[in-house]
Order: structure tokens, then sequence, then C-alpha cells
């Protein structure tokens, strides 16, 4: 455990990294992020790029199960998260800095597991882990400033309700129990762990229907 959560801190912090009181502290502060009527939102934006993604299906001769459940996963988590649409399905001009960060640190993090601790210096290439968690930190802290300013708008007095439509991002800030700093590593955290490996999980799934239908 603790090697594996050595290995992720070149890609991230936040709650995954975290121990002791620091971790107890940012896993209450999360908690509100997780209530029914977060995840509600996260079904609804699952469902509708579940419709693009299919409507794309039947304009395309072969599906990659694999790249295509990358691709919603990652626009998935985004909205669900901040409600930024990454776009990766339909290829938008901003997914591909995204896409090419979320693959520098997650094989950053695959490689520092498998080599020695002493190797860790080398694998990956330092100047380009540090693009990669800039890339992702400034998209963050502009989904951050363009919302931030209704948020202050709102009445401090209804702070527990859930608004319709209201992402994870939304519910941090209207409570404002991490600061900026935190919040953006903690939404790349959930970012980082949620796309990829959910992605995996469904392509296994979809696998093992195949063989045992």
């Amino acid at each position: 455990v603790d090697k594996g959560r050595r290995a992720l801190r070149h890609a991230l912090k936040g709650l995954f990294t975290q121990v002791g009181d620091d971790w107890r502290r940012h896993r209450k502060a999360l908690v509100p992020a997780f209530k029914p009527s977060c995840i509600q939102w996260a079904f609804q934006v699952t469902i509708d790029k579940m419709h693009t993604m299919m409507n794309m299906w039947g304009q395309e001769g072969t599906v990659d199960f694999q790249e295509s459940f990358g691709r919603l996963t990652k626009d998935v988590t985004g909205l669900a998260l901040m409600s930024h649409d990454f776009n990766t399905l339909q290829r938008g001009e901003k997914s591909v800095g995204a896409l090419e960060a979320l693959d520098i640190l997650l094989k950053g993090a695959i490689r520092r597991l498998l080599f020695p601790t002493a190797l860790w210096p080398l694998v990956p290439d330092p100047r380009r882990t540090a693009w990669a968690r800039e890339t992702v930190s400034s998209l963050i802290k502009e989904a951050i400033d363009s919302k931030l300013s209704n948020v202050q708008a709102k009445s401090q007095s209804d702070s527990q309700v859930h608004r319709e439509g209201e992402d994870m991002m939304d519910t941090l800030l209207r409570l404002g129990t991490l600061s900026h700093e935190e919040m953006i590593e903690e939404l790349w955290a959930l970012y980082f762990a949620g796309a990829s490996s959910t992605a995996n999980s469904v392509c296994r799934a979809l696998y093992e229907v195949y063989k045992s239908p």
C-alpha cells in the first residue's frame, strides 16, 4: 500500500496519497460531493454521453470498444466532476492535451509500481510529468474560475440544499471546506482514478458477457 501511494504521488496529491489528519479532513470535505443528488447528475450525463457514443457507432464500420469506452468515461468524469466536456468522444480540439496528459501520468504511475524505488527519478521523464500536471491543473482552474462568481452570488442560507444539475465542483465551492489548490488536486485525483479504471472494467465485463452469453 505504501509503495502504491508513493508511486501515485508523482501524478497526483489529495485523498489517494494522504495519511493521518490530512486524509481525514479531505475525506470529510469530499463526502457531500457523493450524495445521491450529486450521483443523479452523474447518472444523467452518463446517459447523454452513451447516446452520443451509440450514434457514432452507427456511423462507423468497426468499433474499438476499449477506445470508445475510454473516451466515454473521460467525458462523463469531466462532466460529473466539474461540468467540463473534454469532448474526447468527438475528438474535440481541447481533448488532445488532456488525453496526452492523462496518458503520461497513468503510465508513469504504473511504471513506478513495476520498477525498483531507486529508478523512480528516471521513470517517467520529470519534464513531461510536470507538463502533464500543469495541463490538467490549468483546465480545472479554468473551470473553477468560470463558476466562482456564480457560486458566490448564491445564498449561503441553503448551503446544504442540492440544486438540479449541480456537479461535484459546485458542491465543494459552495461549502468552501477546501482551498482552490486542494480542490484542484482532489478533482484531478478523482478524474485520474475514475476515467481509465471504469473504461477497463466495462470492457472486461462486456468481454465476459460475449464469452458466456
